[in-house]
């Protein structure tokens, strides 16, 4: 049976809305967007980059993480000056991915040109997050991947790992790149 341009238009359109209730995704996605509300605050940052060297870089810096984008995502903005005295801006971006099921982490930094997608997955208790990248990131024909877990280990403490390797053992096995702790500062009224 053929339809005619008048019959097709209104029955793709019920068809649309009831596909698309937005009460149906919506309160889905406001509840994985409330799993982020933890990290909205002002925080104060210290991050050691190779930890286990014996040149390791110690940046310390402030991290203010707020809802934005129509309350989408969680924006967090942190500035750093490192012991030399350089300085350097970077954000995040997090969100959940209703379309393919999945958190999804966007950072991006003032003193590089590249930006990184990772995804992440957040344990029963809300306070472990499991954070992976996409994708390997590709320099001079060397492919390095990206594991690192953000711990709640209070609500006014953060404690995040970082390693990357550019084998296939175990993530656990990979050698950290970075040890940051993140301090939530107490806003006086």
């Amino acid at each position: 049976m053929r339809m005619s341009g008048r019959q097709l238009i209104p029955t793709l359109l019920v068809f649309s809305l009831v596909a698309v209730s937005p009460e149906a995704s919506t309160q889905t996605v406001q509840e994985r967007l409330k799993a982020l509300a933890p990290l909205v605050g002002t925080w104060d940052t210290e991050d050691v980059y190779r930890p286990d060297s014996p040149t390791p870089s110690v940046e310390r810096g402030v991290r203010r993480c707020v809802f934005a984008v129509a309350n989408r995502y969680v924006q967090c903005i942190t500035e750093g000056t490192n012991a030399a005295g350089r300085t350097r801006e970077y954000r995040f971006y997090l969100t959940w991915d209703d379309d393919r099921g999945r958190y999804t982490f966007l950072s991006f930094w003032s003193n590089v040109g590249n930006m990184s997608l990772t995804t992440f997955t957040i344990d029963a208790t809300g306070k472990v997050w499991d954070i992976r990248s996409t994708t390997p990131y590709v320099e001079n024909g060397v492919e390095t991947r990206s594991w690192s877990t953000l711990t709640f280990v209070t609500t006014d403490t953060i404690e995040w790992v970082g390693r990357s390797n550019v084998s296939s053992d175990p993530p656990t096995s990979w050698p950290v790149v970075f040890r940051e702790t993140w301090k939530r500062r107490v806003e006086r009224q």
